[in-house]
């Protein structure tokens, strides 16, 4: 009975650690706490009845219902929920192998007589490794907790399958080692090996991080640079419409003074044709650099990139709903649609009737952002599982801007997608307002 209430113990106390740490680092699909209690409760319930299971069945059973857990509690990606269930639970299995063979090493007793036998040796062990468990997850967390899950999916799946290789090899050792003949020779060798297995997996997660850091960094450099890129449009174009200014100033100048001598010859007819044909050009000045969506970003953003497109002979046009109360941070709304009409320029360019159309509709909770643009066909377009590659040759600042399109739209809950027709290529983004 006490074997039975300590086993029940340990398959709670496992759960309870495993879900502390992913509620740390994923972000919760649910505000109060049921879900995740009850979530543990089934979880700590299939693992004790799986106890005397062979390993091979067990772990698999194991990471399913992570796997389920993480998935009904947790809003990341799936495959970031799935990397992040493997990870505490691999590190139980292998603190559990090194520390039963030190344990049985010190204690000169086999593994199955430590763990199976005196209630009061298997109760003292078991709670210094999960002690020892509850440190080591800390570490985890210290160097997951910065991590970017919006890192490429080909991170993650490298990441995950290392993952699996690694638990892989700790259920292997799980099965094999308490079957094997104790002595002092093999304790200290099963130690010796799964410390340094464990040691190679910290080094790989380690890793792991640095290369998301990496990531990150080339991200908010691309980021940096396009922003900087959309001000010196931007600024382009008000010293152009600066320009324009002043050259209406001067021709108004020179009108009115060739209308007030007309109206002295008497020659009022001239004097008034004069007079329309001046009033025309400034209307037609201002409607050509008039931008007016509710928004002021917005407004200079789709400014600048109609001067870039009248530039280099594109077809520019934009239908834009009211934009007030638009809840979304000017740096994400910058990077966004300079990114959309950035890429949409680049593949319009390359074509012999090019034409962009930009649109941004309000519909019930969200805006639809959507631009169509020419493109050469689709035996020119690459791609890589459903993601765009750049066709620039400077590949290792370019290339981020699909990315960083969806990352934004995730950001607010929204979403990103694309459509490649014959000679029309269609993106179209939602965002919660």
């Amino acid at each position: 009975m006490e074997n039975v209430f300590l086993e029940i113990s340990l398959c709670l106390i496992e759960n309870i650690m495993i879900y502390v740490v992913l509620s740390s680092l994923l972000e919760l699909r649910f505000s109060y706490k049921f879900p995740l209690i009850l979530t543990v409760m089934i979880n700590s319930a299939i693992l004790f009845c799986c106890t005397d299971f062979n390993m091979f069945i067990k772990i698999p059973i194991t990471i399913i219902c992570l796997t389920v857990g993480a998935f009904v509690l947790f809003k990341d990606k799936l495959i970031v929920k799935v990397t992040y269930s493997l990870i505490p639970l691999y590190a139980i299995y292998i603190i559990d192998i090194i520390l039963g063979n030190v344990f049985s090493f010190f204690s000169g007793k086999d593994i199955i007589e430590l763990f199976y036998g005196e209630f009061i040796y298997r109760l003292i062990s078991c709670l210094i490794i999960k002690a020892i468990d509850g440190l080591v997850f800390f570490v985890i967390f210290k160097m997951l907790n910065n991590t970017d899950k919006n890192t490429r999916n080909k991170f993650w799946i490298l990441f995950l399958g290392i993952m699996i290789v690694f638990l892989s090899i700790a259920t292997v050792f799980l099965q094999i080692y308490p079957t094997v003949d104790y002595n002092t020779a093999n304790a200290i060798m099963y130690s010796a090996l799964a410390l340094l297995f464990f040691a190679m997996s910290l080094i790989v997660i380690y890793f792991f991080t640095e290369l998301n850091k990496g990531y990150q960094r080339d991200s908010k450099l691309f980021l940096l640079e396009n922003n900087f890129a959309t001000l010196q449009e931007q600024i382009a174009v008000q010293q152009q419409n600066s320009e324009n200014v002043k050259k209406i100033r001067h021709d108004m100048k020179n009108h009115l003074s060739n209308i007030r001598s007309l109206i002295d010859c008497g020659e009022i007819t001239d004097a008034v044709k004069l007079l329309d044909n001046a009033a025309e050009n400034v209307n037609i000045t201002q409607a050509g650099e008039m931008v007016n969506t509710g928004n002021n970003f917005v407004d200079a953003i789709i400014l600048s990139k109609t001067a870039l497109c009248k530039d280099k002979g594109i077809d520019f046009t934009y239908s834009v709903q009211p934009l007030q109360g638009l809840n979304i941070d000017v740096v994400d709304l910058s990077s966004l649609l300079s990114n959309l009409l950035d890429n949409a320029v680049e593949s319009a360019v390359q074509t012999s009737s090019p034409f962009i159309k930009l649109a941004i509709l309000k519909y019930n909770a969200y805006y639809t952002i959507c631009v169509e643009n020419s493109y050469k066909g689709k035996a020119f377009l690459k791609e890589s599982s459903g993601t765009l590659i750049t066709t620039k040759s400077d590949r290792a600042l370019h290339g981020y801007g699909t990315q960083i399109i969806s990352d934004i739209a995730q950001m607010y809950d929204g979403s990103y997608s694309w459509e490649a027709q014959e000679y029309k290529f269609v993106s179209t983004v939602l965002l919660k307002i």
